[in-house]
């Protein structure tokens, strides 16, 4: 019986995919002289931390003051380009009511993320997220964490969560990996077409577009 849920939360609970590509090809144009390519944005970025993927981008040649540097300006031209939205940013269709029926379920819930402080704090408020979560238990890349299966442990401990009785979303193949490897055997994706083919590796309890209808997971 589910009686917990972790939430990633780029591509997860924000679809935010396209913007990160953006801005992240920003960054490799001027560290390496060209931009990501497809293959590269859709392997090497989802679920990655940003000390990882500047490596992988400069070919582990930057200091650790420059992967700081470099990491926080990424974020900071993703944070404009999210700032700039038509309409504004909005969470995937269906979540905070979803959010609001665990609420009503008594069913604890958190995020474990690979963003970094500054965007946390930033989705915090763009989203109001400290009407549904108790933020102070967010996960999130702090320098501490080698991939998201340390995450998604980080975040069982701080929450005293049981792995067989959490139920995980994701929407990347590490962090999908990064799920089992914790011990957490029910996982549902978020629909990413791009990787269609690589859930199919998977155990996964479903393939969702949104957080409507979810009811009966519990």
């Amino acid at each position: 019986m589910i009686k917990s849920v972790i939430f990633d939360f780029n591509g997860t609970l924000f679809d935010d995919g396209k913007y990160h590509k953006v801005a992240w090809g920003i960054v490799s144009k001027e560290l390496r002289g060209y931009p990501l390519t497809i293959e590269e944005m859709n392997h090497k970025l989802n679920g990655y931390t940003n000390e990882n993927i500047l490596k992988y981008v400069t070919e582990d040649s930057l200091s650790k003051e420059e992967l700081i540097y470099q990491s926080s300006r990424k974020e900071a031209i993703y944070r404009d380009i999210v700032k700039e939205i038509e309409g504004g940013a909005k969470l995937i269709d269906g979540a905070t009511d979803f959010f609001n029926f665990l609420i009503n379920k008594n069913i604890p819930f958190t995020i474990s993320s690979a963003s970094i402080k500054e965007n946390i704090d930033f989705f915090i408020k763009t989203f109001k997220l400290d009407s549904f979560f108790d933020v102070s238990t967010i996960v999130y890349d702090d320098g501490r964490f080698n991939n998201k299966g340390q995450m998604y442990k980080e975040s069982l401990k701080v929450m005293n969560f049981i792995p067989e009785e959490t139920l995980i979303f994701e929407d990347s193949i590490t962090g999908i990996k990064g799920a089992y490897e914790a011990g957490v055997k029910d996982v549902i994706a978020i629909y990413n077409e791009n990787l269609l083919n690589r859930y199919k590796e998977f155990p996964l309890k479903k393939i969702v577009t949104n957080y409507n209808n979810l009811s009966d997971l519990f």
